[in-house]
């Protein structure tokens, strides 16, 4: 496929990583937090403006390096298979993502937070699986490892690093993704033993209609 059509492909990979990593909602107040004891290494990474700043940085730096390189007319930087692959997963992530933020509305926090008046919402992706927005974090991210390093990306391509570089780079970022999404997930149990504290017998029908947590039929 030309690689002149992989330009808006980069951009939506790039804007879904900002909608992924950003905060919908201002940061709750201690109080909010109080429930879920101290603060998990996510929550302080989140407060630190850190986590955010480095998932948009990364990836707009890296897609803008990939379409410079496309329009100055780099005959490497194509579109595969594995880089269409990628992309699905980050769009599908982003858009189950958004639901998510337009469902939980100011409910939604990075922070590990029961806010005042909060209600337990079942509906929407919230009825396929416990905890939708985490499945969309890490197809998100695990689709955005794929386009960034496949072949044909800009990073795997590119002559401005040696090979060496290229794979420590990327080692580095892989790592650190990896690091996030694992304590991202590490959440599920904690959120669920709060929830199931603070709603009781509708937390227990809920899980019952919605036994699966991350994917349907399988966990």
């Amino acid at each position: 496929m030309p690689a002149l059509w992989k330009i808006p492909m980069i951009l939506s990979v790039c804007m879904a990583a900002s909608i992924t990593y950003t905060p919908p909602t201002p940061p709750p107040d201690i109080r909010e937090k109080s429930k879920f004891g101290t603060a998990d290494f996510i929550t302080r990474l989140t407060a630190s403006s850190w986590g955010p700043l480095i998932g948009n940085v990364v990836p707009w730096t890296l897609g803008g390096l990939e379409v410079v390189g496309i329009r100055t007319g780099s005959p490497n930087l194509a579109v595969t298979p594995l880089f269409v692959l990628g992309w699905a997963m980050v769009v599908f992530g982003a858009l189950l993502r958004r639901t998510c933020y337009r469902y939980l509305e100011a409910q939604f926090t990075f922070e590990l937070a029961l806010k005042r008046g909060h209600k337990l919402i079942t509906s929407g992706p919230y009825r396929v699986v416990r905890h939708p927005s985490y499945t969309g974090f890490a197809c998100v991210s695990l689709g955005m490892i794929i386009t960034q390093a496949c072949p044909g990306s800009w990073l795997a391509e590119t002559g401005l690093m040696g090979r060496t570089t290229r794979i420590v780079v990327m080692a580095i970022w892989v790592t650190y993704v990896a690091v996030i999404n694992g304590l991202v997930l590490s959440r599920v149990g904690t959120e669920d033993e709060v929830l199931r504290r603070q709603f009781s017998a509708e937390w227990v029908e809920w899980a019952k209609m919605t036994p699966y947590t991350l994917i349907p039929g399988v966990i």
